[in-house]
């Protein structure tokens, strides 16, 4: 079950980076799922902000990883 999570997290991030680049979105933000199992990794990345050339493949960043990009509009 683990690589099935962590493949569906990656086709649903790419999806979503794909889109937004569709909307004309150059800049993305991290955002981690905020909870007991999140890891000292995700913690660290959450919050940053990234052009959309460079969020690519980036998420997941581990096995089961259940961090998702969000859109920056600036």
């Amino acid at each position: 079950w683990a690589l099935a999570r962590t493949e569906t997290i990656r086709a649903a991030n790419q999806g979503a980076l794909m889109t937004f680049e569709n909307l004309n979105v150059q800049n993305v933000q991290w955002v981690a799922t905020a909870d007991s199992r999140t890891c000292a990794y995700c913690e660290d990345q959450d919050g940053k902000k990234f052009g959309i050339d460079e969020a690519d493949e980036m998420i997941p960043g581990h096995d089961q990883c259940r961090c998702t990009w969000v859109p920056l509009r600036e």
